[in-house]
Formats: C-alpha cells, sequence, structure tokens
C-alpha cells in the first residue's frame, strides 16, 4: 500500500493525475491531506480511504489565513503593476492597517520583527516545523501501525522534511512528487 501526503489544495491536479495512473495499475493507496474538504474537487472519483489529519475548525482557520496572504498579495500585485500612485496607496493602505491595529490593541506601537521567524522561536541548528506537522506525524504513524506501508508519496517539500525527520518512519521509502 502506498501513502500519499498532500497538504496544498494547489497541488490537486497533480494529485489526480498521479492516482488515476496508480487505479491503472491497480495499485491500493490512502490519501492522507489536512481535511477531505482539499480533496473536494475530486471526492466523488475517488474509491480509496482519506485520512484528515486536522479537525474541521483548524482546517478552516488554516484556510483563511491562506486566503487572507492569497487576497494580501493580489492586491499588492495589483497596485505595484500600476504608476507611482499605485506606491503610495499601498503605503497609505499599510499606515490605515498599522493605526488600526494599535487602536485595536490600546499597545503603544513598537518596531516590527527584522523577520518573522526570529531566533528566540528556532534553536540555532534546528528547523522550523509547522504545528499542523505533528498532527501529520501521528496520523501517519498510526497507519503504518495498523497497515502495511511501502512507500510514502509526498507532494510538499515541507511535508518531507518533517517526515524524514520522524524516528518511527525510517524504513519506508519516501518520494517527492
Amino acid at each position: 500500500m502506498i501513502a500519499i501526503v498532500i497538504s496544498q489544495s494547489e497541488r490537486i491536479k497533480e494529485l489526480d493525475s498521479f492516482i488515476h495512473d496508480l487505479q491503472s495499475k491497480n495499485i491500493s493507496f490512502v490519501v492522507i491531506c489536512p481535511s477531505e474538504k482539499v480533496l473536494s474537487p475530486m471526492f466523488d472519483r475517488l474509491n480509496h480511504p482519506v485520512i484528515p489529519y486536522l479537525s474541521d475548525s483548524q482546517f478552516r482557520k488554516l484556510n483563511l489565513q491562506a486566503n487572507i496572504d492569497l487576497l494580501r498579495a493580489n492586491v499588492l500585485l495589483r497596485l505595484r503593476q500600476g504608476s507611482t500612485l499605485g506606491v503610495v496607496i499601498e503605503k497609505l493602505v499599510l499606515a490605515i492597517f498599522r493605526t488600526l491595529r494599535v487602536l485595536k490593541s490600546g499597545v503603544k506601537r513598537k518596531k516590527a520583527p527584522k523577520s518573522l521567524i526570529s531566533s528566540s522561536h528556532i534553536a540555532e541548528g534546528s528547523q522550523w516545523f509547522s504545528p499542523h506537522h505533528s498532527y501529520l506525524l501521528r496520523a501517519l504513524n498510526d497507519l503504518c501501525s495498523t497497515a502495511h506501508i511501502e512507500r510514502i508519496e509526498v507532494f510538499d517539500l515541507q511535508d518531507l522534511v518533517s517526515i524524514q525527520n520522524d524516528s518511527g518512519l525510517e524504513e519506508i521509502e519516501i518520494q517527492l512528487r
């Protein structure tokens, strides 16, 4: 049996073609993903088990943040494609958001951190992992204890790093798609 790990909905088309190939070869597999909602475009054609490793509320929160980031990136892209007026509007909007955050929190404005992940969050020499990877590893270890897994196909590089570092999955072949 093959375990397929996918975390990002942007890779669904690649997953669909990979699953089609597996089904044509009559290879059994199980899909491990954050929620069954990730596979909703192809869920009706999928006749194999799907193991979600996040609760619905955790997935909604994660999906909402991803959609907000995508919207922000699209707005910034549109503003930066125009003339200098776009840059001025961007700075104005960011200043308004900063002011609203300060007013909402009621705290004096502090300087922004130099990076999103500071050295205080990560020990030197170690790697950063998403907090959701512990749920993924737990789901994979539970699956390995109940079924014989020949290999794990991973569609996201970040998942690959966390799976390779797990001591319980060392004897299983892991491939990146």
